[in-house]
């Protein structure tokens, strides 16, 4: 995944833009995170029971189907094979959508810039001083992996925080994560931050001192002396 992040990262650089570092999630541990949806999981094994119930209960009227040789009452009803199926559909394209995300992800730290990429198109970046604050956190349910965060952002949505989904939540909090050497990946990100400031800070007193050598300059009046009696007077410019 290095190569293909690099290869990502590398197909955005600017003009003179040097790569320092290149990464993306640890696949497993991003989709376990992803996987524990608690709130939702219980709701629609809720409606599908519920549902399921309903459609058992109307057996006899929806008609039946001979499954596997059973039949009689051990039929199985064709509305609820039906709904099993659909079921099915829904959570592995839920599943597909999770890995689609993830696959696609790269990091890049950059002379520059830090990059999250998803399909090749930026999705944030940051120049040292758009980062206002950044920092390590722990990867809940995975030891040895943690997150680099710089923005949370609030998710909108009118059914309240219990109703998100997990990739909607992941997706708020930006920063590069789930990975195995996130302590490293932030110690060169705070060296990285540490020395673009002190690089516009010597530049910043460079230039002031430029601005005082000229205005010095130009406040000295050239002057008009007396070879014998050593008086001088002042001529304008």
């Amino acid at each position: 995944m290095t190569d293909k992040s690099r290869a990502a990262i590398g197909a955005r650089l600017e003009p003179g833009e040097q790569i320092i570092w290149t990464g993306a999630p640890e696949r497993e541990v991003m989709l376990k995170s992803l996987g524990k949806r608690k709130p939702s999981r219980v709701l629609n094994v809720a409606i599908i029971a519920i549902i399921g119930s309903i459609v058992w209960s109307q057996r006899e009227q929806l008609g039946q189907l001979q499954v596997g040789g059973l039949s009689g009452d051990t039929a199985l009803p064709v509305p609820l094979l039906a709904l099993a199926g659909f079921t099915a559909l829904i959570l592995f394209l839920r599943h597909k959508q999770y890995t689609g995300h993830v696959d696609q992800l790269a990091y890049g730290i950059t002379d520059r810039r830090v990059l999250i990429l998803h399909k090749g198109k930026v999705l944030d970046e940051r120049s040292p001083d758009q980062m206002k604050w950044v920092e390590l956190r722990d990867r809940p349910g995975a030891e040895g992996y943690s997150d680099i965060i710089w923005e949370t952002r609030r998710i909108s949505t009118s059914t309240g925080d219990s109703q998100t989904t997990a990739l909607e939540r992941e997706q708020a909090r930006i920063g590069f994560k789930a990975l195995r050497d996130g302590r490293a990946v932030f110690e060169r990100i705070e060296r990285w931050r540490a020395s673009h400031g002190a690089a516009a800070s010597a530049a910043a007193e460079a230039t002031l001192e430029a601005m005082k050598s000229e205005a010095k300059e130009g406040s000295e009046v050239p002057r008009l002396a007396h070879p014998r009696l050593g008086l001088s007077i002042a001529t304008p410019p």
